[in-house]
């Protein structure tokens, strides 16, 4: 689609176009979102919702939390990309969940939602609708299962055992 783009470079028409991609890739891949950055024409970088997510993009490309106050912006829902920073907002935190439940086996509410951009009280609630315990002023995750589709049944590891050993033995 930036293709189709690549010969307009009247900013009205192109911005539309660049806020939504710069937003998916902040989404979904913040190497693209820097490789878009870099080829934007200089026009459609001054715009005040380009320059907005860009400053979310290097925030969260450093880790930083307060990325979570630019998403939360109550100008976000006015804008044409609302929905999409609903949906960032969403997979940011389901993300930092996960990561949460694999790194911690106890973590205080105060860094709890520090981490997913939430009051306390928001992070306890939704830290009880994940089954997760909470006691105190810190939460328990519950660590995610393994996934099914890699456990191998016991005739598939003998014979990859089988495998590995002829492959030695050459």
């Amino acid at each position: 689609l930036e293709l189709e783009h690549v010969g307009q470079w009247e900013p009205a028409q192109v911005l539309p176009f660049y806020r939504v991609q710069l937003l998916c890739y902040v989404v979904n891949d913040l190497v693209n979102a820097r490789w878009l950055w870099e080829r934007m024409p200089d026009a459609v970088k001054q715009d005040p919702e380009i320059i907005e997510l860009w400053k979310i993009a290097r925030l969260l490309w450093k880790q930083d939390p307060s990325a979570f106050s630019h998403i939360l912006d109550p100008k976000w829902a006015q804008s044409n990309l609302g929905e999409l920073m609903a949906l960032l907002l969403e997979q940011l935190r389901e993300k930092k969940l996960l990561l949460i439940s694999q790194s911690h086996s106890t973590i205080s509410l105060k860094s709890c939602s520090l981490l997913l951009g939430m009051s306390e009280t928001e992070v306890q609630t939704l830290c009880m609708s994940k089954n997760w315990e909470v006691s105190g002023n810190y939460v328990k995750p519950t660590r995610p299962t393994a996934s099914s589709e890699h456990d191998l049944s016991p005739d598939q590891l003998q014979a990859l055992t089988d495998y590995v050993c002829s492959l030695d033995a050459r």
